[in-house]
Parts: C-alpha cells; structure tokens; sequence
C-alpha cells in the first residue's frame, strides 16, 4: 500500500519545508512562530519535526503545512497499488 505521506516525509525535512513557506531560521533554527504572535523566537525546527515553546504547537513537515493552512493533516487518501 502506498503511502503518501510517508513518501513526503521520506523526502522534505521539516528545515526545508519551513524555509518553502517564509519561515527565516537563526542558526539555532529558532524562528517566530506563525501560530501565535511573538516578538521572540520561541519555535524550534528541527530536520524532522518542530516544536514551539510558547504555544506547544509541534509536528512533522506535513503537519506543519497542515496547521499553516488550517486544514486536516490526513485528508481524504488514495491508496495506489
């Protein structure tokens, strides 16, 4: 069975989707969060998840997407074969 969010998560780092969607990491990958307003980074990212300190927001690359949409991390799936 196919997966495809496994397919993605194989291939992104959680660091590049950040990077895809705007979000500007210091060299401690800390950025300002995008979930709740902040003046001091207070988000984590790290190669495979991230992680915010202020408002406990965490996941993966595609649940990252996902929270910055508004939308459900598993949709509808179609399973290939």
């Amino acid at each position: 069975m196919y997966n495809v969010f496994a397919e993605i998560k194989e291939r992104v780092s959680m660091q590049e989707a950040a990077r895809f969607y705007g979000l500007q990491t210091d060299r401690r990958g800390m950025a300002c969060c995008p979930f709740h307003n902040e003046k001091t980074p207070s988000l984590k990212v790290y190669d495979d998840h991230f992680y915010c300190f202020g408002c406990g927001a965490t996941g993966d690359c595609t649940g990252f997407v996902a929270k910055l949409f508004g939308i459900s991390q598993y949709g509808r799936q179609k399973v290939l074969m």
